[in-house]
């Protein structure tokens, strides 16, 4: 078994969360595609950050459900790649660049739930224009009128996944010439910054604008560039078994995710009092013996931590390691393709119980 070195990794302050995916990232429905474009220019650029449902939402619907993820991907080398050479200055000085956020699963109208969403269930951003108050949200509800405003929409942006995935195959990142990309298509922009419907739904466009100078200081995420609202619609109001339950068709503030000026992308919500934990940075190594891996999770907490691990982010069964008092936690000898961990104060239970 040959190990590609790490592709993605997510930290949560308040239940500290980490994510190592060891063999390449693939993009799939279901996963929150952040995206740039800058009109008139010959480039777009995609990214994956990982399933909407399980990482931006939780297991409620609102603010307080996912706890925030600093620095969990970095794309300063993509977006220079992609936009410096129209912008000297680097992508983080250029006004005429554009941020989105979408998400769905399946376009398909059926009760069948997916990681606690409807098949439907849509998830797009709200510029953010200024600091405002972190935690709560900076930007106005998005409100579809009709069933079939979500089943379009939701055909549209999976028209974004496909095109990331037959793009950018095993890729979280990249870029795509425009005359391939589908985000200037699914979310037209007139070279005076003007955004017309996105995803054929969203009047007056899902992006946020670039600017010459920072939002600013965005709480833990630092000094950023962008700060994207993210919503979730539902598609009905009736609550079927295992689903999150939302307004009908009406949008919900999960977070925000914030592009820092060095390129570090965060999700930022509502914290938890008490203690915390926050997973800093995870890292994979050759195991000691053959064909495995070494898992190295760097972190801080106020107190003693309990480790859960999964292989599929579904069976996570007791801790594998409890009261760990001090950074960083090791475990040697991985024999898994892919392997998930929590980190959380010492005594709670994961997944928390309801």
């Amino acid at each position: 078994m040959k190990y590609k070195s790490s592709k993605f990794i997510a930290a949560l302050c308040g239940m500290g969360f980490a994510l190592t995916q060891l063999q390449g990232q693939t993009v799939a429905n279901g996963d929150l595609i952040l995206f740039f474009q800058k009109p008139g220019d010959n480039n777009t650029v995609y990214v994956n950050l990982g399933k909407a449902a399980t990482l931006f939402r939780g297991a409620a619907s609102g603010p307080s459900a996912a706890q925030q993820r600093l620095n969990f991907i970095n794309i300063n080398t993509t977006l220079n790649n992609a936009f410096s050479p129209s912008n000297p200055g680097g992508w983080a000085s250029d006004p005429d660049l554009f941020a989105g956020l979408a998400g769905v699963f399946s376009n398909i109208d059926s009760p069948t739930i997916v990681d606690g969403d409807q098949y439907r269930t849509l998830y797009a951003s709200k510029a953010r224009n200024s600091v405002g108050t972190v935690g709560s949200s900076g930007s106005t509800q998005w409100n579809l009128d009709s069933a079939g405003s979500l089943t379009n929409g939701a055909t549209n942006m999976l028209a974004l996944t496909t095109n990331f995935a037959f793009r950018l195959p095993g890729q979280n990142q990249g870029v795509v010439s425009v005359v391939d990309s589908v985000i200037d298509n699914q979310n037209p922009t007139s070279l005076t910054g003007v955004q017309g419907q996105a995803f054929g739904q969203f009047n007056g466009g899902v992006q946020q604008r670039g600017s010459a100078s920072t939002i600013g200081t965005f709480g833990d995420a630092g000094v950023v560039e962008f700060a994207l609202d993210l919503q979730r619609l539902v598609p009905d109001g009736t609550v079927d078994l295992g689903e999150v339950e939302g307004p009908r068709r009406k949008g919900t503030y999960e977070g925000t995710v914030t592009v820092a000026t060095n390129g570090n992308v965060s999700f930022i919500t509502q914290g938890v009092a008490g203690a915390t934990v926050c997973v800093d940075n995870i890292t994979t190594t050759a195991g000691t013996n053959a064909n495995t891996k070494k898992v190295t999770i760097a972190f801080t907490a106020t107190g003693n931590v309990d480790v859960y691990s999964s292989t599929d982010l579904q069976t996570w069964g007791a801790a594998i390691s409890t009261n760990v008092a001090a950074s960083p936690f090791i475990l040697d000898n991985i024999a898994d393709d892919k392997r998930f961990f929590v980190l959380v104060p010492a005594g709670q239970p994961y997944p928390p119980t309801p």
